[in-house]
């Protein structure tokens, strides 16, 4: 692998980033939560707000407006003033990810606990009303992973775990929702290409891989993944981006660390960043201009884009797979949920 050096790395305890003018980022800081705004060069930061709280998302930014989560609350950062617009009531729940659809915005509810999660919309960012609960769309849902408008076929995308059989929706007007996939393999991230539709798995069942949905055909393509050390028994995307045509970036939950490649089957490791086997969620891709800034949870990392393109390697860390065994236990619990539907008369969705 050739060798890489970042262009900037900052030493801050990021839980996530996004562009308002400047890079900005919500920074751990002991008990307390930091939304803070770096220079262009990154070597200096001012601190915009500050919030008690354990979890947090940058949202959506536009420059006059910041939408942020604090554990489980919708916080609206303007004019220097911070308003709590919207609070779930649902212990563990945090809002995750955001988006643009048909002149609204949206937000995705996560709960990391036994409940349900639900999306949100709003017109102004200051008024809410639920669109739909993930155990409306699957009885067996844990929670809503991550929500992305479609501008090739103008629609809203979900994903959804833990316990469910339907895995990916869509929708044209937030009442009516398709399944896109039902089964086995479960998705994080979202990529919309004009040609296809990509996910990113996070599925126990299978150690890692993507999901590749080409609408025109109404078919699935799998691209299974391990990770080359035999010991870590799943590498799960958290992140999922298309940087240009020839490069795709990711961030793994778990093991942590930053991955690229080029044909989705093939991933070079960027960055390392722990072997830890319980899921990290503040791995973050963000692609400005001609940078990709990759936010770890422990720190920021600043990369141009034509250095990215320049990896290569004889040995990948993240590479594709048959998945026999894991295939086959994709299929049998498949069968077990259509047994307990006909036999016992309980729900597959």
């Amino acid at each position: 692998m050739e060798c890489l050096e970042t262009l900037k790395s900052i030493n801050v305890k990021a839980l996530s980033v996004a562009y308002a003018g400047s890079l900005i980022a919500l920074v751990r800081k002991g008990n307390e939560l930091s939304l803070e705004a770096f220079s262009d060069d990154l070597l200096d930061s001012s601190e915009l707000a500050t919030f008690r709280g354990e979890r947090g998302h940058i949202l959506f930014a536009d420059g006059e407006k910041i939408l942020l989560s604090i554990d489980s609350n919708l916080i609206l950062f303007q004019n220097k003033i911070c308003k709590t617009t919207l609070k779930v009531n649902r212990s563990g729940s945090v809002f995750w990810h955001a988006a643009e659809f048909h002149g609204e915005f949206l937000v995705q509810e996560y709960n990391e606990g036994l409940g349900s999660s639900s999306i949100y919309s709003s017109k102004d960012l200051l008024n809410w009303r639920k669109v739909v609960c993930s155990l409306d769309i699957d009885k067996h849902s844990l929670h809503f992973h991550d929500i992305k408008y479609d501008c090739y076929r103008d629609q809203l995308i979900a994903t959804l775990g833990d316990r469910n059989y339907v895995r990916a929706v869509s929708t044209r007007d937030l009442q009516n929702w398709q399944i896109l996939y039902g089964g086995p393999w479960q998705f994080l991230s979202i990529v919309p290409l004009e040609e296809a539709i990509v996910f990113g798995m996070d599925s126990g069942i299978a150690r890692g891989g993507v999901g590749i949905y080409q609408p025109s055909k109404n078919s699935w393509k799998f691209i299974f993944l391990r990770w080359r050390d035999r010991n870590v028994r799943l590498a799960q995307i958290s992140d999922l981006d298309r940087i240009n045509s020839r490069l795709w970036v990711a961030t793994l939950g778990t093991p942590q660390a930053i991955v690229v490649s080029k044909d989705l089957a093939n991933w070079c490791l960027v960055h390392l960043d722990g072997l830890e086997k319980a899921f990290a969620r503040y791995l973050q891709v963000y692609k400005e201009n001609d940078q990709v800034v990759f936010c770890t949870g422990k720190n920021l990392l600043v990369f141009e884009t034509a250095e990215l393109e320049k990896i290569t390697c004889d040995q990948p860390m993240l590479v594709s797979c048959k998945a026999h065994l894991e295939q086959f236990e994709g299929a049998l619990s498949v069968l077990k949920r259509k047994f307990r539907k006909s036999v016992l008369g309980v729900p597959m969705y």
